[in-house]
């Protein structure tokens, strides 16, 4: 039996993990101060302003700091397990599969928004009812409380509040009964 053959073996063995440790550990603490970094970068253009005037309840800054933080921890991880000689073809199909699934997730998730938001920047450009105007569209009829770039809020006569995709408006025929004064 070789043991200058094992021990070197077994040191070499441990200076690999040593370095995939070191890797992951370094990986996590530049995703952190990397994550964040870009939370505040993005907080201070106060993005999350506009976003809820647009009537949408997220927070850039934070959504944009965790992903790039998550994001280094998944590149750590991989450079780790090169360094350690585990197949990365698997681990790159693992990885592809989910941003497959994270690309869908979000196109489902964002496939009413886009339509609603384009339709909302030309109802409130064009200007073809406003705050006050009396609208009937489909089923619903009432004064129109307030328009963002996503959705009209409308106020029927019982008191009920009805909230209307901007798309429905720019798709579908809409009748104004008569302006009235908002309150």
């Amino acid at each position: 039996m070789d043991w200058n053959g094992l021990l070197q073996s077994a040191a070499e063995f441990w200076t690999t993990i040593e370095s995939a440790l070191v890797i992951i550990i370094v990986g996590i603490i530049l995703s952190n101060l990397l994550g964040k970094f870009v939370k505040k970068s993005v907080s201070k253009l106060k993005l999350h302003k506009a976003f809820r005037a647009a009537g949408i309840n997220i927070k850039p800054a934070i959504l944009l700091g965790n992903g790039v933080r998550y994001l280094g921890y998944i590149i750590s991880v991989i450079v780790a397990l090169d360094k350690l000689g585990i197949a990365t073809f698997l681990l790159s199909v693992v990885v592809i599969a989910i941003l497959v699934l994270v690309i869908v997730a979000v196109s489902l998730g964002i496939k009413d928004f886009i339509p609603n938001l384009i339709s909302g920047i030309s109802i409130l450009s064009k200007h073809k009812f406003k705050e006050g105007y009396e609208i009937e569209i489909n089923d619903a009829k009432g004064v129109i409380e307030s328009i963002n770039l996503l959705e009209t809020k409308l106020k029927t006569k019982k008191g009920d509040v009805i909230f209307i995709p901007n798309s429905l408006l720019a798709k579908k025929k809409v009748i104004i009964h008569r302006r009235t004064r908002k309150k």
